[in-house]
């Protein structure tokens, strides 16, 4: 038992955060794992590599602060036929934009990388719909028309106003 308190594989049971307590598992696919690192670090150095990993570990350490609360304020919404719809349409947008455009799942298809393996990391279940248009007036469009376009998130009021009515803003 010893020995194996000293074995540090990288990626592997790894813990990457104190307060609270978070372990990295990326065993399963430590290629997906260096993917998603490269991602950000061959985009993003700004601040070198030292200033460029301490903004992304603040970004990770402050995401349960930020998320659970909105878990919270929506856990009791109600979910029907059409908002699973709509969750299997916009994952097969994120399927499509990973066999496209991500790096990692493009360099992994194209080196005879094991492809059960590559696409592991996609949803089971989605939808592709030609033409897809959201009911106009629906949560739906709101996320489809205002949350999927690059946006003045801090400095344009009219967000707000039109966030309110569907309850997407605090």
């Amino acid at each position: 038992m010893e020995g194996l308190a000293t074995v540090t594989m990288p990626g592997r049971f790894e813990v990457v955060g104190h307060q609270p307590l978070v372990i990295l598992d990326g065993a399963h696919n430590v290629a997906g794992a260096d993917a998603c690192s490269s991602v950000f670090f061959d985009d993003f150095a700004e601040f070198g590599f030292d200033g460029s990993f301490a903004m992304l570990r603040s970004v990770g350490d402050a995401f349960l602060d930020a998320y659970l609360p909105i878990v919270d304020r929506r856990k009791d919404l109600p979910c029907g036929e059409r908002e699973r719809d709509f969750q299997l349409y916009r994952r097969g947008r994120y399927v499509e934009f990973n066999l496209v455009f991500d790096r990692g799942t493009i360099f992994g298809l194209q080196t005879n990388g094991r492809t059960e393996s590559i696409l592991m990391s996609l949803p089971p279940l989605v939808r592709w719909e030609y033409g897809y248009q959201a009911e106009a007036g629906s949560r739906e469009a709101l996320l489809t028309d205002l949350f999927t376009r690059p946006q003045n998130w801090l400095g344009d009021p009219a967000l707000a106003a039109r966030c309110q009515p569907h309850g997407a803003v605090g």
